[in-house]
C-alpha cells in the first residue's frame, strides 16, 4: 500500500513539473526576472494651488488667496515632514480643499476641522465596515455632507 502511494505521488509530481515547464517556459521567466528593473521611479507629490478658476473675483479674492496659499504651503512644505499615517483615503488637506471649494469658506472650514479631529486611529474604531475600502482606508467624500 505504501509503495502504491509513493508511485502515485511520484507520477503526479513528474507530470505537474512537466506541465509547468511546458506552460510557462523557464527561459522566459528567467529573462523577465533578470531584465526587470526594480528601481522605483515615483514622481514627488506636487500640490496644486487651491482656487484655480476662470472667475476672477474668486481667483484674486484676498481671502481665497490667503487660504489657498496657506494650504499650498502646508501640502508642499509641512505635510511631507510629518510622517503620520492617515487612516482616510483622501488626505485631510485635500478633503479641506474640496470642502472649501464646494461648500464655501464657512462650511468648508467647519467640515475640515471636524475631519482633522477625527483623523486618529482611536476615532477609526467606530467606523462602519461599509466605509472601509479593500486597502483598509476609510472612505469619506465631501459629497456625503451635502444637504438633501
Amino acid at each position: 500500500m505504501k509503495l502504491l502511494v509513493k508511485i502515485v505521488f511520484s507520477a503526479i509530481l513528474i507530470i505537474s513539473v512537466n506541465c509547468a515547464v511546458k506552460a510557462q517556459g523557464l527561459s522566459n521567466d528567467l529573462d523577465l526576472v533578470f531584465n526587470k528593473s526594480f528601481e522605483k521611479h515615483e514622481e514627488p507629490y506636487r500640490p496644486n494651488f487651491m482656487f484655480i478658476t476662470k472667475h476672477k473675483l474668486i481667483r484674486y479674492n484676498p481671502v481665497s488667496l490667503t487660504f489657498g496659499g496657506l494650504m499650498y504651503f502646508y501640502q508642499a512644505v509641512l505635510s511631507p515632514q510629518i510622517s503620520a499615517e492617515c487612516p482616510y483615503e483622501i488626505s485631510c488637506s485635500n478633503f479641506g480643499k474640496a470642502c472649501i471649494s464646494k461648500y464655501g469658506i464657512v462650511k468648508g472650514i467647519a467640515l475640515a476641522s471636524g475631519r482633522i479631529m477625527r483623523c486618529t486611529k482611536i476615532a477609526a474604531v467606530d467606523i462602519h465596515p461599509l466605509y472601509i475600502d479593500e486597502k483598509g482606508m476609510i472612505i469619506d467624500n465631501p459629497e456625503d455632507y451635502k444637504l438633501k
